[in-house]
């Protein structure tokens, strides 16, 4: 994947005006943050060299620790460490924004350098689906380029700070640049990335677009905003943003299809209890005699790991095995007291555990170089299907943004044919993933904070996993015009999958 030059990723930071002042680092705190990281990926990742060998990795540290001899602003460190890790090709392991200081988050997002447009990245263009700005811009408006810079090159761009799976989950480092009504309440990657690659000049984002339609192109100004101005004009324009609560949904679409939406495994942040709303839906679709249904995880990503055993106890019609088909690896049975110093985590335990060292029972020396960790692999009984089960046909639609616990559903459901799978490839990947409880590691001199997943989770016969997220049944991705007219492309593949099925039994 090509990167931005060094040379001009420095003169874009350094034309920064919007943000709060940035902190000057020295050469020697630039230096123990990085021996620090250094030590905290090779003593305690277990997926560190899953996708490069040690060789690739240590020369790519070598060249991290060559641009560290002179001073730098903490928003170009910043981005050194993002492009780093985003280079292990592991979802879970990134400068997670959610997990920094306050001071430090505040001057990376308190700025007036929101772009006022959220969009999707669509055909090589950024397509307009809301719009805060004074500017006339309609829905399905293609962005062509902002300041100067092309679609492409700013997708290229921020796809070296985006995190996924292995190498050939592209679409889900794509999926993550979008800028959503979903994500732009909270803290996108676009809106915390961008503006450090490409802040605004004068207060505003020169854009150039085109309509799909006419064929009309126009240039014009939009300005930058703050958070709170964009969200408060949002709100204005299309309504309360989305909530948690908002990703769940159970419905029926006009032929009679029951239709669950699971936008999100958030579980924590829901305010109803998830398992009784599971009940009801399935409940009321066997009161019915529903004979099909649509599940959507298409916005879902990572969660509760709980939920794919609870949606397959609705589906499946045989006793589900409870043992996990994957082998667990760890990186070490005990860390080093020096690193234990600059960890969080939200398990104590776990801590506890790493100080001390674990059981040794609970692991064994592997040939990849990893401790296999057995702690995982008790006998259990088999998990039995629910008797309000679902009878009918499923459909799930799938999408890049679906990784973790939503691709593991993703790959349950396919794997025992619980389903039909309709929509794009989801995240993940079938070589397995790294996760399963995390480490959050605080650099002492920047401050900064970054995951680290404890467990690598491998296939039991990796001779025969692909790189690459679960491809779908029928694939159904999204077209320019498909965001103007409001199309759902997935969904319509969906129920023409079940109108051919019911014109057939007929």
């Amino acid at each position: 994947m090509k990167k931005p030059a060094l040379t001009t990723i420095l003169a874009l930071i350094l034309s920064t005006t919007a943000f709060a002042e940035f902190r000057t680092l020295q050469p020697s705190e630039l230096k123990q943050d990085f021996a620090l990281m250094k030590r905290a990926l090779t003593e305690l990742h277990p997926g560190l060299y899953r996708y490069s060998s040690q060789e690739e990795t240590a020369k790519r540290f070598d060249e991290f620790e060559a641009k560290l001899y002179e001073p730098m602003r903490e928003d170009r460190f910043f981005i050194l460490l993002s492009q780093f890790l985003s280079e292990i090709k592991c979802g879970h392991t990134y400068v997670n924004p959610f997990n920094q200081k306050k001071e430090i988050f505040e001057r990376f997002t308190d700025g007036k350098t929101y772009f006022p447009v959220y969009f999707r990245f669509v055909d090589g263009f950024f397509v307009v689906t809301e719009n805060a700005s004074p500017s006339e811009l309609p829905k399905g408006t293609a962005i062509t380029s902002i300041n100067g810079a092309g679609i492409d090159e700013i997708v290229k761009t921020l796809s070296s700070v985006t995190t996924a799976d292995g190498e050939g989950t592209n679409a889900t480092r794509l999926n993550s640049i979008d800028l959503t009504r979903k994500n732009g309440g909270t803290f996108a990657l676009f809106d915390i990335y961008f503006p450090l690659f490409y802040p605004p000049e004068n207060g505003s984002f020169r854009i150039e677009t085109f309509d799909p339609e006419t064929g009309k192109e126009s240039k014009l100004d939009v300005p930058a905003l703050t958070r709170q101005e964009r969200n408060s004009e949002m709100e204005r324009r299309y309504g309360k943003t989305p909530s948690y609560d908002d990703g769940w949904k159970f419905s029926y679409l006009e032929d009679g299809t029951g239709y669950l939406r699971i936008g999100n495994f958030i579980t924590w942040r829901l305010s109803f209890d998830w398992k009784k709303f599971l009940s009801g839906a399935f409940g009321e679709m066997r009161k019915k005699g529903t004979r099909d249904l649509i599940i959507d995880i298409r916005e879902a990503d990572g969660g509760d790991s709980s939920i794919p055993v609870e949606i397959q106890r609705y589906l499946s019609s045989e006793p589900l095995e409870c043992a996990s088909r994957n082998r667990a690896y760890i990186r070490t049975a005990k860390a080093e007291p020096e690193l234990l110093r600059y960890i969080e985590v939200y398990d104590k335990e776990l801590k506890a555990a790493l100080a001390s060292g674990l059981d040794k029972e609970l692991f064994q020396p592997a040939e990849n170089g990893l401790l296999e960790y057995l702690g995982d692999r008790k006998p259990c009984e088999k998990i039995a299907p629910y008797e309000n089960r679902f009878t009918g046909d499923t459909y799930l639609l799938t999408g890049p943004a679906n990784a973790s616990a939503a691709f593991t559903l993703a790959k349950s459901v396919k794997d025992a044919g619980l389903a039909t799978l309709v929509g794009r490839p989801t995240g993940g990947n079938l070589k397995g993933f790294n996760g399963g409880a995390y480490l959050f590691f605080n650099l002492p001199n920047s401050g900064f904070e970054f995951d680290i997943p404890v467990f690598a989770y491998h296939p039991m016969d990796t001779s025969k996993a692909e790189d690459s997220g679960v491809i779908p049944d029928v694939n159904a991705g999204t077209s320019v015009g498909d965001v103007s007219s409001g199309f759902d492309r997935a969904l319509e593949s969906a129920s023409k999958l079940i109108r051919e099925k019911r014109s057939a039994s007929k």
